[in-house]
């Protein structure tokens, strides 16, 4: 039998989910059955939930970067339920790939059904980051354009922070950051930057 190392990340927390680990139960129970079939035992299971595939400074993915190199003999097995769950970043994707090569035997996309040992697997790797990082982007889009037709069309803004020049209102309703909506000086000073731009 094989030893082998899960995978799994969560750009976001769905809504409706009892605990975050529930987001990547899907992927988790996928790995798992590709696990059984393949002879593999799990001995270690990571897991991001809320972290952007962007960034490589995800605490699990650190953690299990650091178990890879501290383990004394060479893992046969890393599952990843798909390329977008390593990464959403080309170059970043390229550099973990060569990391982790270092340390296991078989890198696994299960999703894909492509390991490392696949003839072409350096530009598999590529164009499916590649078409990670555009799903990011549209997605990102995608999400902007809901949020400006929601302030458009409801005058509610859903957001961290308001829109420059605009405080939002408890009832979460935007108004632009006069002296009479606010008295903080930095919202009006916005205000007066977006009256000068426009």
């Amino acid at each position: 039998m094989r030893r082998g190392i899960q995978y799994s990340r969560k750009s976001t927390n769905p809504r409706d989910f009892l605990d975050e680990k529930e987001g990547i139960k899907y992927q988790e129970q996928v790995m798992d059955e590709y696990s059984i079939k393949h002879n593999i035992e799990i001995i270690a299971r990571y897991s991001d939930v809320g972290y952007s595939g962007v960034h490589t400074q995800r605490p699990e993915l650190l953690e299990m970067l650091d178990f890879l190199k501290k383990s004394e003999e060479k893992i046969d097995v890393l599952l990843f339920f798909s390329v977008d769950r390593l990464g959403r970043d080309l170059r970043n994707n390229i550099n973990l790939a060569l990391k982790i090569s270092g340390f296991v035997n078989k890198i696994v996309f299960v999703s894909e059904g492509i390991t490392n040992n696949y003839e072409h697997f350096k530009l598999f790797l590529i164009l499916k980051s590649i078409v990670a990082e555009e799903e990011r982007i549209n997605i990102i889009t995608r999400l902007a354009g809901g949020r400006r037709t929601k302030v458009m069309n409801r005058k509610i803004y859903s957001g961290n922070k308001a829109p420059l020049g605009y405080v939002q209102k408890k009832d979460g309703s935007l108004k632009l950051a006069s002296l009479d909506e606010t008295k903080d000086l930095t919202d009006i000073i916005g205000l007066e930057a977006v009256n000068y731009i426009f």
